[in-house]
């Protein structure tokens, strides 16, 4: 018996939409996370709590998942750590810098390309980095020498710390000081010790860790200022030259300043004084009177100073000081009419002098102004615009006078030095104010102001790279005089004290040898 059956569309229709209904459910997974998957955290090391600048390492072990991929986040914010600090395998590493401190509540979450997930929190403390510092100072101010210097370093979040020591103060001994694990420093300083330390103490470790801490303290004696010899003396008249220099005991100032505490008008400025201390001045008519000049040395990062007082009389022609400008300058309150009054009294004084026939009088001209300033590149003021003036009377500058020492200037001041037989520096300095003064109206009947004395010091020994003397340090003061060296007076012949007397050399027509011989000490003791 046959039997044959026909399938009717319908029933072919139902059968292929099962068939695509079953193959589509085969193919889209589920898309919730698998009962199985599972993450933890294991090996956290140190811990939880980590200090900046320490690695902190752990592991992401996930189960129930084919390929995991791992994520982090991170509420902390701006932190540094990220995805990036997950290898393939799960493994964080983690070193966090000083901007990280504070608390970090971390998600890792993993998933697979099945759809399967899960995450897990984890938070984790991060503590400043490692530090030092310094304790039990003793003593805790002024050491003389001979007595124990001593204090403790507390290095914090070292592994095994190591020491080492520098000290601003040339040649110290505290540097020899090995500081053993306690971290305790002893220091027996003896004489040539004596002056402003600041101990800087290095901390290492062999996991890169790194700090320091600095320790200012004094050996022996405070510092003091005292005025050499004023030249040509404490009493000079109206266009005379004057000046002074410094000597400074126990510290090494780095600048100083000048202020004129008397009642008088001065023209003295911060101006008059140097880097190095030389103060140089050409008092005018209306200086006349007693001037008490507060001169401050000031040294180092922690500003140490002292500071001594000079007192310059300046006289009239006749060698006194009118009764009313004594008055004047020696009053404690005097009132502008007063000052007004001495000032009057001095230019009458000036102006009149009396003859030896009769009583008749003799009109004296008056300087209109007198050059007094060390002017150089970059100076400005009245005094400089006064220069550019002159030398544009005189044909040695075609610019407009403006007050600023630029290279126009510069150019000027070299031709008029070459015209006048004076060394073509570009600066204005004593012997070229000379020459500047004698064309000023009235310069004549004052005394012009004296060059500087060149016999204070005699170079007589021969100087190089290496040198390390007095002589060093006189040579260094005449080369920043003349603007051949910047800077401060160290006393150490090094590579810029070689440059700066190869440019003396060279402006002398000398051999550039950059050492001192017999034919550069001719010159300088010129």
């Amino acid at each position: 018996m046959k039997y044959s059956f026909k399938t009717s569309s319908h029933f072919k229709n139902n059968t292929v939409r099962f068939l695509l209904i079953g193959v589509v459910l085969l193919l889209v997974p589920n898309g919730k996370a698998d009962a199985a998957a599972a993450v933890t955290i294991q090996a956290l090391t140190p811990g939880a709590t980590v200090m900046a600048k320490n690695s902190i390492v752990f592991d992401i072990a996930a189960t129930g998942f084919s390929t995991p991929y791992y994520k982090i986040a991170d509420s902390f914010s701006a932190t540094s750590l990220s995805s990036s600090n997950i290898s393939a395998v799960g493994h964080v590493v983690w070193t966090p810098n000083a901007s990280d401190v504070g608390t970090h509540n971390l998600t890792l979450t993993v998933t697979d390309s099945d759809g399967n997930y899960a995450t897990v929190s984890q938070t984790i403390t991060v503590s400043p980095p490692p530090s030092v510092t310094v304790g039990s100072i003793s003593p805790a101010s002024g050491l003389k020498a001979g007595n124990t210097f001593t204090f403790t370093v507390n290095p914090i979040g070292f592994t095994n710390p190591k020491f080492s020591i520098s000290d601003q103060f040339g040649g110290s001994t505290a540097v020899n000081v090995t500081i053993p694990a306690s971290g305790v420093f002893t220091w027996v300083p003896d004489v040539s010790q004596d002056g402003d330390h600041v101990l800087t103490i290095y901390v290492s470790d062999t996991l890169g860790h790194n700090s320091s801490v600095n320790v200012p303290f004094r050996v022996g004696a405070g510092p003091t200022l005292a005025p050499q010899p004023i030249l040509p003396s404490d009493k000079v008249k109206p266009g005379q030259y004057v000046s002074f220099g410094m000597s400074a005991v126990n510290f090494s100032p780095t600048g100083y300043s000048v202020v004129d505490k008397s009642s008088a008008p001065s023209t003295v400025t911060n101006g008059n004084i140097n880097a190095s201390g030389n103060f140089y001045w050409t008092p005018q008519v209306s200086d006349i009177g007693v001037h008490t000049l507060l001169v401050t040395g000031v040294v180092g990062a922690y500003g140490q100073s002292a500071s001594t007082t000079v007192t310059i009389t300046v006289t009239d022609q006749s060698g006194t000081v009118p009764a009313a400008v004594t008055a004047t300058s020696t009053a404690s309150s005097s009132s502008a009419l007063g000052d007004l009054q001495a000032k009057l009294a001095a230019l009458q004084t000036m102006m009149k002098v009396q003859s030896d026939s009769g009583g008749a009088t003799a009109s004296v001209n008056i300087p209109s102004f007198v050059f007094s300033l060390y002017l150089h590149s970059g100076s400005n003021g009245n005094e400089v615009k006064k220069l550019q003036e002159l030398l544009v009377k005189e044909g040695f500058f075609s610019g407009t006078p403006n007050g600023n020492y630029g290279p126009a200037t510069i150019s000027a001041v070299k031709k008029f030095q070459g015209a006048h037989g004076l060394d073509a520096l570009g600066v204005v300095g004593p012997s070229t104010r000379v020459a500047l003064n004698t064309l000023i109206p009235g310069t004549s009947s004052v005394s012009a102001p004296a060059a500087p004395p060149r016999g204070k010091y005699v170079f007589e020994h021969f100087m190089g790279v290496g040198d390390d003397d007095a002589d060093v340090i006189e040579l260094q003061k005449l080369l920043i005089l003349q603007g051949y060296l910047s800077g401060t007076p160290t006393g150490y012949y090094g590579n810029a004290t070689e440059v700066a007397v190869k440019k003396f050399q060279k402006a002398k027509a000398l051999a550039q040898t950059g050492f001192v011989d017999k034919s550069v000490r001719t010159v300088l003791n010129q």
